[in-house]
């Protein structure tokens, strides 16, 4: 494998696209100069949150302190329950006159500016929330996948010094050579620069905040509000406070939300699409949509956030001074996870490379025997059309078999068929052994050469996968039908395979006493070997020699393949 395709599809392996494609791609995504709305929490109180109640009762003038006692032992109260409703009383005032719409002083509910506020983030959840779920089953992926945006230069530094492919061909895939890889890896990581690793946990806790905006429950905290008069949507104090009690706590935790990773948010979840044609206008202009649209909804946030003093309200929701929100849950598991990932990925491409090596030998022994100049591909292979990667794990055979029915098989047909029609088998044993071979010989090839024919552009599969190719996102049925007809080639090649080894084997075993070194092996299956086609007799016994050992080596590189592809 090339220095450059190395380096693609281990970039492939970590974030579904090249490097270059994706810069490309982000290149001229943002040569729009779409603004992209920045979150920033606006509301100061920095007194309510470093003050108590307490605190601030004993700040009070002396004359103040003795009122409120009064008024304490007339209404049964302590005089910091006094001093906290009168504080709460003006700071609910001052937010009334401030942020109109939001509170009922007199009559203590959220009113219907709130509500509306509330329906606008929840639009803004309902945008987002679709892009976590993958993310939730593969957490370490994507940890791995957003470094592949915030911190390139990690994946940079694991491949140049952990990377399997970094090793040469010549080397002994050995566990002592394994173990010194992913010995590197962790010293990468024990070792990561503190800015790449800051700025990449910054981004993780970024995401993580959106996540957890995306699943505050809005639809409970609507629905505590009443459509008593008009279309004025209200809520009592004591019915939000639950609901609000989990909304502040994000609120007063924001995160910055850049570009680069509502595009990674993006990527992520359509990668496949991506790597499959990183070129696509169509995905180009789905990108564009997509931050549009996501700007829209960070300036409904943002809207929420400039207007609603999120801890002055929920003080006065919950009618205590003291009352502060919570914090969220944090990303603190991140890293293990991304760890974990990246470990996973090493030991793919250390079976990868395993692979790669098995075949660079094969290849260059190819070479050598048949004069190809690189492995034999399928001439036919009309899955690589389709948006999505599609998993075929008959490439290595299904190429040989390919190349073999192509370029060899009607050659040594010729030869071996003269046999039959003019040779004088000694018994009829010789004769149904050879001829068993020959027919299963003949049978695999015309498999191989119709399954060709099915795979071409007018045949049954090359036209079903050409209809398939023109919808860039397939539904549940369009994939399992996908995934059926790929099982159905990968057992048409298997079957070839069968019958092509069986048919070989026999046709070798019958071939390999024609020219052994004692001519009485010859004559114990064939009485006319030395005088088939009269005077062209020695080169065609030349021509069937070569037959011979061609069809050889193909039995031996078949026993190679196959165990690489199904072993990985």
């Amino acid at each position: 494998m090339s220095l450059e395709n190395n380096r693609t599809a281990f970039d492939r392996l970590v974030s579904g696209l090249s490097a270059q494609d994706r810069a490309d791609m982000l290149r001229r995504i943002n040569s729009e100069d779409m603004a992209s709305v920045q979150l920033v929490e606006t509301e100061d109180e920095t007194a309510e949150k470093n003050i108590s109640l307490h605190l601030k009762f004993q700040t009070l003038p002396l004359i103040h302190k003795v009122l409120i006692k009064i008024k304490a032992i007339f209404t049964g109260k302590t005089s910091e329950r006094v001093y906290n409703d009168s504080v709460l009383m003006t700071m609910a005032k001052h937010v009334n006159r401030e942020h109109p719409g939001l509170l009922n002083t007199r009559m203590y509910y959220l009113d219907s500016i709130f509500y509306e506020r509330l329906k606008d983030l929840k639009s803004a959840a309902d945008f987002f929330k679709p892009y976590f779920a993958p993310i939730d089953n593969e957490p370490g992926e994507f940890y791995v996948f957003l470094s592949s945006f915030v911190t390139p230069e990690i994946s940079d530094k694991i491949n140049s010094e952990a990377d399997p492919f970094s090793l040469s061909f010549d080397v002994e895939p050995t566990t002592m050579e394994k173990d010194r890889l992913m010995k590197n890896l962790d010293n990468i990581f024990s070792n990561l620069d503190p800015n790449s690793k800051a700025n990449l946990y910054s981004a993780v806790q970024s995401i993580s905040w959106l996540k957890q905006f995306s699943v505050l429950p809005f639809l409970h905290f609507t629905a505590q509000f009443t459509n008593l008069v008009g279309t004025s949507y209200t809520c009592p104090y004591r019915n939000a406070a639950v609901d609000y009690d989990i909304f502040s706590a994000v609120f007063t935790n924001i995160k910055p939300i850049s570009s680069e990773l509502l595009e990674a948010l993006f990527f992520y979840i359509h990668k496949n699409e991506f790597a499959a044609n990183p070129h696509s206008q169509d995905l180009e202009r789905s990108v564009k949509e997509f931050m549009a649209g996501a700007n829209s909804k960070l300036s409904a946030i943002q809207m929420f956030v400039s207007s609603v003093p999120v801890i002055k309200l929920g003080k006065i929701i919950n009618q205590d001074f003291d009352w502060l929100p919570g914090n969220i849950d944090g990303s603190e598991a991140w890293f293990p996870k991304f760890r974990a990932h990246w470990r996973e990925i090493l030991e793919i491409r250390w079976k990868d490379w395993i692979k790669e090596r098995k075949k660079n030998l094969i290849a260059a022994t190819l070479h050598d025997d048949f004069g190809l100049i690189k492995f034999p591909e399928m001439k036919y292979h009309p899955w690589t059309s389709l948006w999505s990667k599609v998993q075929f794990n008959c490439e290595l055979t299904g190429g040989f078999m390919s190349w073999f029915n192509l370029e060899m098989y009607h050659e040594m047909l010729a030869y071996l068929n003269d046999i039959v029609l003019e040779g004088v088998f000694n018994g009829p044993q010789s004769r149904q052994e050879y001829t068993s071979g020959f027919n299963l010989f003949q049978q695999a090839n015309q498999k191989m050469a119709d399954l060709l024919a099915a795979l071409s552009p007018n045949g049954d599969y090359g036209v079903k996968f050409t209809e398939w190719a023109k919808f860039p996102v397939g539904t549940i049925q369009m994939q399992n039908q996908i995934k059926t007809a790929i099982g159905k080639i990968e057992n048409s090649i298997y079957d070839v395979m069968k019958d092509f080894n069986a048919g070989s084997a026999l046709l070798v075993k019958f071939l390999s006493k024609l020219f052994s070194p004692d001519p009485k092996n010859a004559l114990e299956v064939m009485q006319n070997f030395s005088s088939m086609k009269g005077r062209g007799n020695r080169e065609w016994r030349d021509n069937l020699e070569k037959v011979y050992i061609n069809l050889s080596k193909c039995i031996f590189y078949l026993s190679e393949l196959e165990p690489i592809e199904h072993t990985f």
